[in-house]
């Protein structure tokens, strides 16, 4: 029978794996004020495998694709096509409005360009990655005191 280069990439695929990704909320002090944005943003979105998978020599381009990130229990996700970057981007944002303690969770789906015997093809959405926020985030009200200046003159 004939070789389908769909029943390679399935079989390296298969014993391939899912490359690691990390969730960085910011600011990263452990608790942030609610009714003011919390940026997060994902690390290593694209990054290569090379190796023997199955007994098939392939070289695989990672990317993700789409992010998903619930802040809080019962809060739709955030999506996002762009991993987003450190402060002052704003591709992965939430607000929170209540003070509590809450770990963030995510899904990554990942797609993958395999090259095999000098063939290449790329496939979309071939896995997700779950993440949970390694600690909770402290939400707090943040307190403002209006003050009058005694030197101030009217």
């Amino acid at each position: 029978g004939q070789v389908v280069f769909e029943d390679l990439a399935s079989t390296v695929l298969d014993h391939a794996s899912t490359p690691q990704v990390e969730l960085v909320i910011q600011p990263d002090q452990g608790w942030v004020y609610t009714g003011i944005p919390t940026v997060g943003y994902f690390t290593i979105t694209n990054t290569t495998t090379e190796g023997v998978f199955g007994g098939l020599p392939a070289h695989l381009e990672w990317f993700a694709t789409g992010f998903d990130v619930v802040f809080e229990p019962g809060a739709p996700p955030v999506h996002t096509d762009h991993a987003g970057a450190s402060w002052p981007d704003h591709a992965v944002e939430y607000t929170y409005n209540s003070e509590g303690d809450f770990t963030p969770e995510a899904t990554v789906t990942w797609g993958v360009e395999i090259t095999i015997a000098g063939i290449t093809q790329t496939y979309q959405h071939v896995r997700q990655t779950h993440i949970t926020y390694p600690q909770p985030i402290h939400t707090k009200i943040g307190k403002a005191h209006l003050t009058t200046n005694p030197w101030e003159t009217h």
